[in-house]
């Protein structure tokens, strides 16, 4: 398992809080990038990670943002045994903000999202993932249309309401982002 980090002492000291609460013990982490701006280091910073997945042949990475956050005690545990067992899946996603399509118990391949916090890449999706170029759109925007995504359903991974680096500062309270979106441990 990796996780992604922009060195700042507060999100990391978060981020290992969350890793503990949840038993994650088996991670690496990996120092973000601050040479450009923010969609541009997070955009570098996710590409570094499956980059390495691919030269490493790995079947598939999972990658966490460093402001992660599993409402539900056992939220990182449910995620994994998400998975899709058939692994017919480009990327599989812990929860999302924004989705394009229809989200419930029963539908949960969406065609875009928002909200790359807590995701899988599978092994097949790697070099489509690593074309993604843009200095002005966020990863997610990049990505829309371009693959087979599942969602976890009920989500099992939000992000903590602290000030976003992606939109310069803005928070993303729970109540406003999923009033008509499960959640485990926070809504359901």
């Amino acid at each position: 398992m990796i996780a992604n980090i922009i060195y700042l002492p507060q999100r990391l000291e978060l981020l290992k809080n969350e890793l503990k609460r949840q038993h994650i013990d088996n991670y690496k982490l990996w120092e973000g990038f601050t040479d450009k701006t923010p969609r541009e280091n997070i955009l570098k910073s996710h590409k570094q990670i499956v980059l390495d997945a691919k030269e490493k042949n790995e079947s598939c990475v999972l990658i966490m943002e460093d402001d992660v956050y599993f409402p539900h005690k056992q939220g990182f545990k449910l995620f994994l045994e998400g998975v899709p067992k058939d692994n017919d899946f480009d990327i599989y996603l812990g929860g999302v903000y924004v989705v394009d399509g229809i989200l419930n118990q029963n539908t949960q391949i969406i065609r875009g999202f928002s909200g790359l916090h807590c995701y899988i890449v599978n092994k097949r999706f790697y070099d489509t993932f690593l074309s993604c170029e843009s200095w002005n759109s966020n990863l997610a925007a990049l990505l829309n249309g371009k693959g087979r995504y599942v969602i976890q359903y009920p989500m099992t991974a939000i992000q903590h309401e602290i000030p976003s680096l992606n939109n310069i500062g803005n928070i993303y309270t729970h109540e406003g982002f999923f009033r008509n979106k499960k959640v485990l441990g926070l809504n359901c």
